[in-house]
């Protein structure tokens, strides 16, 4: 190994092995470090969630996950990244209706999502550059939204993977940053999933978002975009 280079790539370039770089505790910590992960130059992208930052917007009007929602909608319109985001219906549903979680940008944020025509109906997909759109996959047959894993995992320009995984432990979310071949191997079976997971339909997701809301937000904000 380069004793020079003892940053965290030079040490997984050199010995193959797999850093977890930091750990946090706490509810929104993830989306800080999330946002660290998005930069120019990344080829993959994937996102999976209990419910979906890029369809409902931030839970809060300030919040690190409004600017990660915006950066990586940039991300995909402007560059070539790949994004494969695996969400949920029901978590969408039982976010929403959770007492005390405010959207106050779930209109931007269904502003921003694109019908994608498919053989079985229009689906739901994000904007891509060059005419592309990436379609939002849906994570059917969970038994329990609330302690699902979350991960964040990119691959940069340089073939290196990176994520943040987020975990419930004793009721409390931890948040992981891990680097190198392991990190790798979580983005292959996330796209795997990905892949054999069925689109979310743009029917579908409206119907979640007429049983979750007031009929006043809905009738007034929310199906002039559906």
């Amino acid at each position: 190994m380069d004793e020079r280079d003892l940053s965290a790539e030079g040490i997984l370039r050199a010995t193959g092995f797999t850093l977890v770089t930091e750990m946090h505790r706490g509810r929104d910590i993830h989306y800080e470090k999330t946002l660290d992960l998005l930069r120019n130059g990344l080829k993959t992208v994937f996102l999976l969630q209990r419910s979906s930052t890029l369809v409902l917007g931030p839970a809060f009007d300030s919040s690190n996950e409004f600017i990660l929602a915006t950066r990586l909608y940039s991300l995909v319109r402007e560059t070539d990244v790949a994004l494969f985001h695996l969400v949920s219906l029901e978590g969408i549903g039982e976010k929403l209706r959770g007492a005390g979680d405010s959207h106050p940008k779930l209109d931007v944020a269904l502003g921003n999502l694109v019908r994608v025509p498919s053989p079985e109906g229009d689906l739901v997909g994000v904007a891509g550059n060059g005419g592309r759109s990436w379609v939002l996959k849906h994570l059917d047959n969970r038994s329990d939204v609330e302690n699902q894993v979350r991960f964040f995992i990119v691959e940069r320009g340089d073939g290196l993977c990176e994520g943040v995984v987020v975990f419930r432990f004793g009721g409390e979310d931890f948040s992981l940053l891990m680097k190198g071949p392991a990190a790798a191997q979580l983005l292959a079976a996330g796209r795997a999933l990905y892949e054999r997971s069925p689109g979310v339909a743009w029917a579908a997701l409206g119907e979640v978002l007429r049983a979750s809301v007031s009929a006043e937000v809905f009738d007034t904000k929310l199906a002039p975009l559906l």
